[in-house]
């Protein structure tokens, strides 16, 4: 049996790369024909990519038994806010 959890965490870890691989040329390849910057694109999908986990996870409350009609906009902008903020704090202070 732990033979075969060694399996599927290696195989889990390759679709994990091969994914992560994909994803990364699909965004230098949407750059270029829409003639964006690379940087904005990675940018933009790191901030997605953090923020799916912490929509799920509010979505999924919120259609619990624990029922919160801000929980996604609560969590979701108060970390960008937060992270918009300590942002252009650290470009201040350098």
């Amino acid at each position: 049996m732990h033979f075969l959890n060694l399996i599927y965490l290696l195989a889990g870890f390759t679709v994990l790369f091969l994914n992560g691989e994909f994803l990364a040329r699909g965004g230098v390849c949407l750059a270029k024909n829409f003639k964006i910057s690379t940087l904005v694109v990675g940018v933009t999908m790191v901030s997605l990519g953090t923020s799916a986990p912490e929509l799920v996870v509010s979505v999924n409350a919120a259609l619990t038994d624990h029922p919160c009609h801000l929980a996604v906009a609560v969590s979701i902008v108060g970390k960008e806010l937060f992270y918009c903020s300590h942002i252009v704090s650290t470009f201040i202070w350098c």
